[in-house]
C-alpha cells in the first residue's frame, strides 16, 4: 500500500460504503491480483457521480496469464447485475493494459498528458 496522499481515496475506509466492491485472485495462499471499485467524488478516472471507478493490479510474475481478464470479466458482471449503467477507470498511456480494457469495450472519454480516462457501458 502507498502513502501517496493522492491515492488514499482508493483504499482508505474501503468496505464501509455500499458501492465498495472487490475481487481477488489467489495462488499458493498469496493474493496475486485484485480488482476493486468504488464511487469517488474525484478519482483519476472519474466519469460522473453515478459511475464507480475501477482499479486492477496483478503481480508482475502473474501477468499475461489471463488473471486480469478473469477479474475484469467477473467484476463487470457483478456491476451489471447490481444495476450500474457504466464503470470508469484511468490507465497510464504507457501501460499496455489499456489494450486489455479496450478488448472489454472500454472507450476513451478523456485524455491527460499521461493517462486515458475510459468508460465501459454495462447495458
Amino acid at each position: 500500500m502507498t502513502d501517496d496522499p493522492s491515492l488514499r481515496i482508493y483504499w482508505e475506509g474501503f468496505g464501509r460504503e455500499p458501492d465498495d466492491r472487490a475481487l481477488c485472485a489467489e495462488a499458493k495462499g498469496q493474493i496475486i491480483g485484485a480488482i476493486w471499485c468504488r464511487m469517488l467524488p474525484e478519482g483519476f478516472g472519474h466519469a460522473d457521480r453515478r459511475t464507480p471507478e475501477l482499479a486492477l493490479a496483478v503481480l508482475a510474475a502473474y501477468r499475461a496469464q489471463g488473471i486480469g481478464s478473469r477479474l475484469i470479466g467477473q467484476m463487470l458482471e457483478a456491476l451489471r447485475d447490481a444495476g450500474y449503467a457504466q464503470v470508469s477507470l484511468a490507465v497510464q498511456q504507457a501501460n499496455r493494459a489499456h489494450r486489455l480494457y479496450r478488448r472489454f469495450g472500454f472507450e476513451v472519454i478523456r485524455e491527460t498528458p499521461e493517462e486515458f480516462i475510459m468508460v465501459k457501458s454495462l447495458r
